[in-house]
C-alpha cells in the first residue's frame, strides 16, 4: 500500500475524514482490490501508473465502504483508456463502461 497511499490521500476526501480503524481497512481495500485486477493500458495509452491504479481501485472502495466484503471478485479486468473510446459493443463513444 504504501506506493498507492499518497494517492489516496491526495484524491479522496472521503478518506481523510475516517477514523484511524476506517483508514487501515480503506487501505486494505484499495491493496485487495489492486492486487486482485488485471490492469490494462488501451486506446494509446503506453502503461498504468500507480496513480490510475489507486484512483480506480480508491473509487471502487469508496463506492463499497459500507458494505462488508464486497470486492467486486465479478471483475478480473480493469481496462484503461486515455480519453473517450469507441465501444465495439454499443457502437458509441463512451467515457466508461462495465461487462461482465
Amino acid at each position: 500500500m504504501p506506493q498507492y497511499l499518497p494517492f489516496v490521500r491526495k484524491y479522496f476526501n472521503f478518506y481523510t475524514q475516517l477514523n484511524l480503524k476506517d483508514k487501515e481497512i480503506f487501505e486494505k481495500r484499495v491493496q485487495l482490490f489492486i492486487d486482485n485486477k488485471k490492469f490494462i493500458s488501451r486506446g494509446g495509452l503506453t502503461k498504468v501508473t500507480a496513480e490510475m491504479k489507486a484512483l480506480v481501485a480508491g473509487t471502487a472502495v469508496q463506492i463499497s465502504f459500507g458494505s462488508k466484503n464486497l470486492l467486486f471478485n465479478n471483475f478480473e479486468t480493469v481496462l484503461l483508456y486515455p480519453n473517450n473510446y469507441y465501444s465495439s459493443i454499443s457502437k458509441q463513444y463512451h467515457k466508461g463502461e462495465v461487462n461482465l
